[in-house]
C-alpha cells in the first residue's frame, strides 16, 4: 500500500503530478470528461479554445468563482468544480463569491497530533482509542480550525488508523503512525508496543504491514532515580530505519533527553519529535536530507509545568527549551524542515498556538508562518492554483505581520466543501 498519506487514495490529478506523468481523465459533476487542460490551467489557445477556435465542451461545466485576496495584496480569481481548483476561463461560472475581505492561505499543518485522545491525561488513563465517532469529531475540529494536513505520530493501538478510510472531504490529509514502540519500561505503562532492542527491526517490519505511512519510536524516557535513558542504541535504530525505508515508510522518534537526538539523527530518522537537546551538528546532518524537526514547545512547557518546581525533570526540560530557542533560527539555515505540532497539550485544531509561541521563542514570524503552513512537507502538491484540490483557509490579516490571526480561521474550504463558511 503506497504511503501517500491519504489512506492510499491520492486524488488522480495529484497522483499524476507527483509522478510527473500525463494527467488522467477527469469527469465533471455531470460525468462528462474534462481535458487535462481544465485541471492544469494550460493557457495555450488550442488547449483553452480547441483547434477550431470554439470553446470546448468543458466550458459547459458549472463552477463557482472565488475572488480571493492573497498575502501579498494581489487578487486571484479561481473557480471550484467538483472539489478542484480550475481555470475560470474553461468553465461556465454559475455564481461567484467575493472573499476580498479576507486573506486566503493554503491551510495549516499539525505535524504532531494524536487522534486517539483529547489530552495528555486522557491518552494515558483512558482505554485504547475511542470509537470512530470520537475520532471523527477530532478530525472535524482540526478542519474547522483550518488544519488541512495532520501527521498523527502514533497511539496506544492502531485503532485511530480507521480515519484513513474516511471521505477526503471529512478529514484533513492524513499521515499516520500506528501503535508507538518503546523498550520495556521506556514509556507509559500499557501504552503502545513494548519491544526488546534486539527485536526492534522485526517489530518495525510488522508495523509496515499496516496502512500507516509512518513508524513511531520512543527514543528515550526517564527512569526513576536514574534520569533519561536511551531505549535503543544508535546501531539498533539505524537497522530499524533501514527496514522502514525499504518498505516505503518514514520514521519519527520521540526524544527529550541529551543523548538520543544525536543517535537518532545519525541513524537516519525522518523526523525528530521534541528534540530538546539537538545540536548544531545534528541540524546540519538532518537538514542535509531535508529531515523534519517538530519541537512542540507548548507541549514541552505543559510537561515542565506539570512537574514539581525545581525537580530534576523540570530543570532538564527548562534547559532543553533554552537550547531549542537557541537552535530555532539555525534550523532553517541548515535545511531542516521546521514544523508545528500540538502533541495533545492543546485541543485538536489549536496548532496556531504553537506558531505564536515559536515567535515568542525568537523565530521570525515569516518562518513561523512557513512552519505552520508547509503542507508540502507531507503532501505531494498543494496550492491555490488550477489542478490542485480546492483547499483554502481565510484569515483576517496577513499572518506574517500578525501571526495571531491564525488562531481564528474565518472560513475553511476542504476539497471544494465549506467546512466553515465565512
Amino acid at each position: 500500500m503506497p504511503p501517500c498519506g491519504l489512506g492510499g487514495r491520492l486524488p488522480p490529478t495529484l497522483a499524476a503530478l507527483a509522478r510527473g506523468t500525463e494527467l488522467p481523465t477527469l469527469r465533471s459533476s455531470r460525468g462528462q470528461k474534462l481535458p487535462a487542460a481544465l485541471a492544469t490551467g494550460q493557457s495555450s489557445r488550442s488547449a483553452r479554445w480547441g483547434h477550431n477556435g470554439k470553446r470546448p465542451l468543458a466550458s459547459l461545466f458549472v463552477a463557482t468563482l472565488l475572488k480571493l485576496n492573497l498575502r501579498d495584496g494581489s487578487r486571484l480569481d479561481i473557480a471550484v468544480e467538483r472539489g478542484w481548483f480550475v481555470d475560470p476561463d474553461l468553465v461556465r461560472i454559475d455564481g461567484e463569491i467575493d472573499l476580498g475581505g479576507y486573506v486566503a492561505i493554503g491551510g495549516l499543518v499539525d505535524a504532531h497530533a494524536h487522534f486517539g485522545a483529547d489530552g495528555v491525561r486522557s491518552m494515558i488513563d483512558s482505554p485504547p482509542e475511542d470509537d470512530l465517532a470520537a475520532l471523527r469529531a477530532r478530525a472535524t475540529a482540526q478542519l474547522e480550525a483550518g488544519v488541512l494536513t495532520v501527521a498523527d505520530k502514533g497511539g496506544k493501538t492502531d485503532e485511530h488508523l480507521a480515519l484513513l478510510a474516511e471521505p477526503l472531504t471529512d478529514v484533513p490529509n492524513l499521515h499516520m503512525a500506528g501503535a508507538m514502540m518503546a523498550s520495556p519500561g521506556g514509556y507509559y505503562p500499557n501504552f503502545g508496543l513494548k519491544v526488546e532492542p534486539q527485536d526492534l527491526s522485526t517489530a518495525v517490519a510488522d508495523r509496515c504491514a499496516t496502512p500507516a505511512s509512518w513508524v513511531k519510536i520512543v527514543g528515550d524516557w526517564p527512569r526513576r532515580e536514574v534520569g533519561v535513558l536511551e531505549n535503543f542504541d544508535g546501531a539498533t535504530l539505524a537497522r530499524a530505519v533501514e527496514v522502514a525505508h525499504a518498505a516505503g515508510r518514514k520514521v519519527a522518534i520521540h526524544t527529550m533527553g541529551r543523548d538520543a537526538p544525536s543517535s537518532a539523527v545519525a541513524a537516519g530518522v525522518d523526523s525528530v519529535e521534541h528534540g530538546l537537546f539537538l545540536t548544531e551538528a545534528d541540524l546540519e546532518t538532518l537538514g542535509a536530507r531535508g529531515g523534519h524537526w517538530v519541537p512542540t514547545v507548548v507541549a514541552m512547557e505543559y510537561t515542565m509545568n506539570s512537574l514539581r518546581a525545581g525537580s530534576t525533570g523540570a530543570r532538564v526540560i527548562g534547559e532543553g527549551l533554552e537550547n531549542v530557542a537557541r537552535l530555532l533560527p539555525l534550523a532553517e539555515e541548515a535545511g531542516v524542515v521546521l514544523l508545528t505540532g500540538t502533541d495533545l497539550a492543546v485541543a485538536h485544531g489549536e496548532v496556531a498556538r504553537e506558531a505564536v509561541r515559536l515567535v515568542e521563542y525568537g523565530l521570525s514570524s515569516r518562518r513561523a508562518f512557513e512552519a505552520i503552513t508547509r503542507r508540502s512537507a507531507f503532501d505531494a502538491v498543494t496550492g491555490l492554483v488550477p489542478g490542485m484540490a480546492a483547499d483554502l483557509v481565510l484569515v483576517g490579516a496577513d499572518p506574517v505581520d500578525h501571526i495571531e490571526t491564525l488562531l481564528h480561521a474565518k472560513g475553511v474550504l476542504r476539497n471544494g466543501r465549506w467546512v466553515k463558511r465565512p
